[in-house]
């Protein structure tokens, strides 16, 4: 485009925008906008108005210094995204995050005072999609209707079940009713379809809700990768296992030419048959681990060790969050090597991960009223249960205990670029889709898997790999 069509445009993009400039800022924007094809000049000038609005600037008409102003802030606040090249976020720094609808961005807010279950109804509730969902309360002047209603599904008797939303409680019916795909749970929040008559809802079909994707924040940056760096996520790691131990020299004797980004091990770090004192036999364990980690300083000097405990690992811990193992002595001045807690955040340059170490799938069938699909499809039945309830551990908290004000560590709202569900399921790796929903993957268990199987995640491709120790 030539200087006038350029100028020409951005005028246009700005007032279509309801942001008007003075001649010697249109000339400026005009100027940083020659070399921009027409989709990056409507990106820069969406950057421009989201600034002015988080700056809340009242101007009827922007001059070249507002506009200076402006770059000189996204300028800085990309140099700081790119200098936090690595940060482990654990449960006690992660913070509540809100999407603020004028700026399309999300702001750290307040926990509000409620319970976790309406939390998580409320979460889903915000973004299900499905037109004229009713609640329960307007259900109670009606008869011989069929409804629509979003709920929580209960147990009513040892042999009957119910639903309940904010507004009120319902017996129903499920005999005959049809369940689509999903696992289906007590606790769980699903879309019930049927007939209501006679203070019984007579349910025709449960189906997982379906909800509107996250809005695209943030576009990844490919140039920020090499093609060949990459993560490897190992669970079930037994240091107490000789075993175990020489399959792990191996993985880093066999990545030393090529070291990956990160490596993140998952407990649980003692076998479940070790018959030692396991508090002496993790701290032993750790140890030998540091000491095959050190043969290979050099060439690991640049990469990340993260450590994310199972519920079995000492000190055991049922509830969640749990705080991460207590054996950092052993490496002590390694800087590059972190002790998270069970979920943790990893910020990757501009990957965002988010780990959690939990056996949910077993737990998920063991609760279920229903399972959709056979066997090999409980992995994708699993994850779009997850998805489907905006959060990664959707069974009750007498299931699967959380602190209640910790619940929000749970949700999948920012959703991450990567979900690693480390599960003693079978491996299996779900890839996300076109609605932005996160990649998933399980890396199964390194220990007993029959050839010490892992997961590598190439960062720039966004893509994750099984892999296995050749013998």
């Amino acid at each position: 485009m030539s200087t006038a069509e350029v100028r020409r445009r951005v005028k246009r993009e700005f007032e279509l925008q309801n942001v008007s400039l003075r001649v010697d800022a249109l000339n400026l924007a005009a100027e940083c906008c020659v070399s921009k094809t027409p989709e990056q000049i409507r990106e820069y000038v969406k950057k421009i108005v989201d600034r002015l609005i988080v700056e809340n600037v009242e101007d009827e008409i922007i001059d070249i210094a507002i506009l200076k102003q402006c770059h000189a802030r996204l300028a800085r606040g990309k140099n700081s995204q790119n200098a936090k090249v690595f940060e482990v976020i654990n449960a006690t720094a992660w913070k509540k995050e809100l999407l603020d609808p004028i700026t399309k961005s999300y702001k750290e807010i307040k926990r509000q005072d409620v319970s976790a279950e309406q939390e998580r109804f409320e979460l889903i509730k915000k973004n299900v999609t499905t037109p004229n969902v009713l609640p329960l309360e307007l259900l109670f002047s009606r008869s011989n209707t069929v409804v629509t209603v979003l709920a929580m599904l209960r147990r009513d008797t040892m042999s009957s079940y119910a639903i309940e939303d904010p507004t009120g409680f319902l017996k129903i019916n499920l005999n005959g009713a049809i369940f689509e795909d999903g696992i289906f749970f007590e606790g769980g929040i699903y879309m019930f379809n049927g007939l209501y008559k006679n203070n019984m809802l007579e349910v025709k079909t449960v189906s997982l809700p379906a909800l509107r994707p996250e809005p695209m924040i943030r576009r990844r940056r490919s140039d920020l990768w090499d093609e060949s760096e990459m993560i490897a996520v190992f669970s079930e790691v037994w240091l107490d296992s000789p075993v175990v131990l020489k399959k792990i020299n191996s993985v880093l004797s066999g990545f030393a030419d090529f070291p990956p980004y990160a490596f993140v091990f998952c407990g649980n770090f003692l076998s479940p048959k070790s018959t030692t004192d396991p508090m002496p036999a993790m701290d032993k364990g750790f140890r030998h681990l540091n000491n095959i980690i050190d043969q290979y300083q050099e060439q690991y000097a640049n990469t990340q060790f993260v450590f994310v405990p199972s519920s079995q690992d000492l000190p055991t811990s049922k509830v969640f969050p749990r705080a991460p193992v207590a054996h950092g002595d052993h490496f002590r001045g390694m800087s590059n090597v972190h002790f998270a807690s069970n979920p943790c955040k990893l910020q990757c340059r501009d990957v965002s991960i988010i780990i959690f170490r939990e056996d949910n799938i077993f737990k998920a069938c063991t609760n279920a009223i229903r399972v959709a699909g056979d066997k090999a499809e409980i992995p994708n039945q699993f994850v779009k249960t997850v998805r489907s309830q905006k959060h990664y551990s959707p069974l009750p908290l007498y299931v699967t205990p959380v602190v209640p004000k910790f619940d929000y560590l749970f949700e999948l709202s920012p959703e991450p670029d990567v979900l690693i569900l480390a599960d003693d399921y079978q491996q299996y790796i779900i890839d996300g889709d076109s609605n932005s929903r996160p990649l998933v993957f399980n890396p199964g268990s390194f220990a007993t898997s029959e050839k010490f199987e892992f997961i590598t995640y190439n960062c720039k491709r966004n893509k994750a790999d099984s892999c296995e120790i050749p013998e």
